[in-house]
C-alpha cells in the first residue's frame, strides 16, 4: 500500500477545487482469482457479489473491488 497526501485537486469538468484527505491505495491490484485463492486456503468470506463464493464468470482478471 502506498499513501497519497492529504491535498487539493481540481474536479470535473468545470475544474472545481475539492481537497481530499491522505489515503492508503494498493500498489498492485488483487485480482477476483488471487483473491478466491486466499478464500479457499484460509475461508474469509468472499465479497457479496461473487455467487456461491466464486467470481462471476468474466470477471476473474478484475480487481476486487469489494
Amino acid at each position: 500500500m502506498i499513501l497519497i497526501p492529504a491535498g487539493e485537486f481540481l474536479f470535473g469538468p468545470n475544474k472545481q477545487p475539492m481537497t481530499l484527505p491522505a489515503y492508503y491505495i494498493d500498489r498492485t491490484p488483487v485480482t477476483n482469482a488471487e483473491y478466491k485463492v486466499f478464500v479457499d486456503a484460509t475461508k474469509a468470506d468472499f465479497p457479496p457479489h461473487w455467487r456461491q463464493g466464486k467470481p462471476l464468470p468474466g470477471i476473474e482478471n478484475h480487481p476486487v473491488t469489494q
